[in-house]
């Protein structure tokens, strides 16, 4: 949902995660209604790099400015969905993707097998500021302290930053305690976040 249009919504369709009951979306859907009728953006419909569409995220200032995480790469539109452009492509499915919560320049997100990126530059550039072979990853910054970052892999082990991802360590929790978090299923099951108030507080679901 637009922040700035609670009337302007976006879908994405697919199940990118590549359980064996996944199924394969066709772009993404978009109301100016608040939900009651939807539309599909012509631009996204048949096409390879919107069948998986993991996450989408929408410039708070602009409901015009979107970026979505898919199977195939990054994509970003300025124009509603009407066009689009691949701003990040390294044939690594991106299945998370976040924002500071108070300058959307500097976002975030997660390749499959890759790691961790960041854009400093509203997602129109990207590099890796983790490298990672656990699969698939889980993003979550503090509304309270933006610089904290979590990374939470899908071997349950959890990854801090404290300076905007400029480095990262991983948590201290005890070995035996943290195959509590995702079981055997970190691929699939993996969610986290953190307190609006308290930047040590997490909520991790598996």
């Amino acid at each position: 949902m637009a922040a700035s249009n609670n009337n302007t919504i976006y879908a994405g369709t697919g199940e990118g995660f590549y359980n064996s009951d996944a199924i394969t979306g066709d772009g993404i859907l978009k109301s100016t209604d608040k939900g009651k009728t939807w539309k599909q953006l012509a631009s996204t419909s048949d096409n390879e790099d919107f069948s998986y569409v993991n996450r989408i995220i929408v410039d708070p200032a602009d409901e015009n400015i979107i970026l979505a995480a898919t199977n195939t790469s990054i994509q970003k539109s300025i124009d509603g969905g009407t066009t689009w452009k691949s701003v990040f492509d390294d044939s690594k499915r991106i299945q998370h993707i976040i924002a500071h919560p108070n300058d959307f320049k500097i976002l975030y997100a997660s390749a499959y097998f890759g790691g961790v990126l960041k854009s400093s530059d509203k997602g129109n550039t990207w590099k890796y500021v983790f490298e990672s072979n656990e699969g698939r990853i889980e993003l979550a910054i503090a509304p309270s302290k933006p610089e904290v970052i979590y990374a939470l892999d899908e071997s349950s082990q959890l990854y801090v930053s404290t300076n905007s991802g400029a480095d990262w360590s991983p948590s201290m929790i005890d070995a035996g305690v943290k195959d509590q978090f995702l079981g055997a299923q970190g691929w699939y099951d993996n969610a986290i976040a953190v307190s609006p108030d308290d930047p040590n507080l997490l909520t991790i679901g598996g």
